[in-house]
C-alpha cells in the first residue's frame, strides 16, 4: 500500500474507523484497505482526487444501482463522486455516476493497485487535470464534498469546466439517484 500513499498523499482531514467497523469488514475486503483504514483512516488522498470511505454510508446506493444481491462492498470514491467496490470475486468495480454504468476496473485486487497508480490511470480516468484546475478555480475540495459537471452526461451534459459545481457527495447521491436506477 506504500505506493497508495506515496501517489495519494493523506491529507490532514483523515478519521480513524472504530475497531467494531474493521472487525465488521476484515474479512470481506483485501488486507491493504484494512491497513490504510487502521493505518490512516478514512478521508482525503491526493488533496481530494480520492477518498477512503466507511463502507456502511454507500452499501444502500450500490444495492440500488448494482441489485440487492450484490455483495460488493464500497470502499473508495474518487473527486467526481465515483464509487469504487471491491466484490466477492477479488475484482474492483465502479459504479460511474457521470454516465450512469457499473464498470470493471480490474478483475483483481492487485491489478486495481498498479492501475490506480498509474499515471494514464490517474489522468484519464481520474480526470487529474480536470481536478487541478478546479482545484486553482475552488481551492480545496473537502472529504464530504465531489466535484460534479451539472448537469450530468448521462442526462445531456457537456464536460465543460465552467458547469462543474461543488456538491455534498451524500446529498448529492440522494438527489441523483432516483435518475440513475431508472436509466438502465
Amino acid at each position: 500500500m506504500d505506493i497508495f500513499v506515496e501517489k495519494f498523499i493523506p491529507y490532514d482531514d483523515l478519521k480513524k474507523p472504530t475497531k467494531k467497523l474493521i472487525k465488521e469488514y476484515k474479512e470481506l475486503l483485501p488486507k491493504d484497505i484494512i491497513d490504510l483504514w487502521e493505518n490512516y483512516g478514512f478521508g482525503s488522498y491526493g488533496y481530494g482526487l480520492l477518498k477512503l470511505i466507511n463502507p456502511e454510508k454507500f452499501i444502500l446506493y450500490l444495492k440500488m444501482k448494482a441489485g440487492i444481491d450484490c455483495e460488493g462492498v464500497p470502499f473508495m470514491l474518487d473527486a467526481f463522486g465515483n464509487l469504487f467496490y471491491y466484490d466477492e470475486d477479488d475484482s474492483v468495480k465502479v459504479m460511474n455516476i457521470e454516465y450512469n454504468v457499473i464498470d470493471v476496473v480490474s478483475y483483481s485486487y492487485s491489478d486495481f493497485i498498479k492501475r490506480i497508480t498509474s499515471d494514464e490511470f490517474i489522468e484519464m480516468f481520474l480526470k487529474k487535470s480536470i481536478f487541478d484546475e478546479l482545484l486553482v478555480r475552488d481551492k480545496s475540495i473537502k472529504y464530504n464534498e465531489m466535484f460534479i459537471f451539472n448537469p450530468p452526461q448521462f442526462l445531456g451534459g457537456d464536460m465543460n469546466l465552467e458547469n462543474v459545481v461543488v456538491k455534498d457527495v451524500l446529498k448529492y447521491y440522494e438527489f441523483i439517484f432516483p435518475f440513475l436506477i431508472t436509466r438502465k
